[in-house]
């Protein structure tokens, strides 16, 4: 059965994941050119410019709601600090083209590392707020955020390989 409550609680990130998919069809309209690497650049880097700005809003409480579920900062404080400007740099070297293979790689495992610890607090029962979109919204940790995660993780990949092609 459906559970309308959980389907409203996510729609900030759901939302938010429409309007990076729609700006980043205008951008490639407005460079009259598109490939499927220059999409996936772009929605990648509108995705971490975004999401790493909102992080900054309530910087403290994403510190600590990070790391409740994140592997590298419940055992590193640090990294949960740092994590927003890492997001943001991330997403500055998507919409410039800096380094991309570099910018692949690193996306690759900061998200990937993410999606692992989203699914070891989901499997563990754990019932925590997902500070994916900073603190700012009240969105429950859930199969979501495994997903996007996972997904962010695995077009980074995919663009990583391709490069290399």
């Amino acid at each position: 059965m459906i559970n309308i409550n959980k389907i409203s609680q996510a729609a900030p990130l759901l939302g938010l994941i429409c309007i990076i998919a729609l700006l980043t069809c205008f951008i490639q309209w407005c460079r009259h050119h598109s490939s499927a690497q220059s999409m996936c650049a772009d929605f990648m880097g509108l995705f971490f410019i975004i999401f790493g700005a909102l992080k900054l809003i309530r910087y403290d409480a994403f510190v600590e709601s990070f790391s409740n579920y994140d592997l590298i900062a419940g055992n590193l404080p640090a990294y949960a600090k740092i994590y927003p400007f890492i997001e943001l740099g991330l997403g500055l070297a998507y919409m410039l083209r800096i380094a991309l293979p570099v910018t692949n790689f690193i996306a690759f495992i900061v998200m990937g590392i993410g999606a692992i610890g989203i699914l070891k607090a989901l499997l563990a029962g754990q019932d925590l707020e997902c500070a994916c979109m900073g603190t700012f919204f009240n969105i429950p940790l859930g199969w979501l955020s495994f997903a996007e995660n996972s997904l962010m993780s695995i077009m980074a990949l995919i663009m990583l390989l391709l490069s290399r092609l």
